[in-house]
């Protein structure tokens, strides 16, 4: 596969992760993707959109946790969309520098639904080397990092060119073992390089991390906190 180098600069956006700005994100990913994965005898990109879609995640999420990641399932289409159809409404760059002309390219898209499992994700991928329909030129995925690890593995066999919109784990930098793995979201080693630089600047010398512990019907209760003496 022939690979065409591009800058996508993300557009800029004020109300960081919500749902309905994440047709934005993927659009980005999508532009990305056109770009480094098509060469220039290639106009048909078939893209895997590796999204958790399953209509029931309650064994991982809450209902309306669920409903998100169903709603972020639906803007990754909607991202795809818009992009061969050259629609400028979420960003105006489709109708100038990717306009027909300049980019030739369409994205054919299939969504495949990790199920938040890394064994899902798996099971799903190994089908492209018995289902032509699942034979992918590049993979946007996975959201979390647990499933984009094997996933990377496995498409960097593959040579395929993957990136994720999630994934933060500073794992995945390691390129011997994900070659073809990229992502548009800072790995967890840069945030914390960014914020004990922040921390520096301001001059604090103690810094107390809170960490919000995940719920869902399947998680127990937390145990008790111990009890200190008086």
């Amino acid at each position: 596969m022939a690979f065409i180098s591009c800058a996508v600069r993300a557009p800029t956006c004020a109300c960081g992760w919500r749902p309905g700005c994440h047709a934005l994100h993927f659009l980005v990913l999508v532009l990305a993707l056109a770009r480094s994965a098509a060469s220039a005898a290639h106009r048909d990109v078939r893209l895997g959109l590796y999204m958790p879609a399953s209509k029931d995640l309650t064994n991982v999420f809450t209902e309306d946790q669920g409903d998100f990641f169903l709603a972020s399932s639906a803007m990754s289409l909607l991202a795809v969309d818009h992009f061969n159809a050259r629609d400028p409404t979420v960003l105006p760059v489709l109708s100038d520098a990717y306009s027909l002309d300049k980019c030739p390219i369409q994205l054919n898209a299939t969504l495949v639904d990790t199920g938040y499992t890394a064994t899902n994700v798996m099971s799903q991928y190994v089908k492209r080397y018995s289902d032509p329909a699942m034979e992918f030129d590049a993979v946007v995925g996975a959201a979390r990092s647990a499933c984009s690890m094997p996933l990377a593995t496995l498409v960097g066999i593959d040579q395929i060119p993957m990136v994720s919109y999630w994934s933060t784990s500073a794992k995945l930098e390691d390129k011997g073992a994900y070659p073809t793995f990229l992502r548009t979201i800072p790995s967890d080693s840069a945030v914390s390089f960014a914020a004990a630089n922040l921390f520096d600047g301001f001059g604090y010398d103690t810094v107390c991390p809170l960490l919000r512990r995940p719920t869902s019907p399947s998680t127990p209760p937390p145990p008790p906190p111990h009890q200190q003496p008086p």
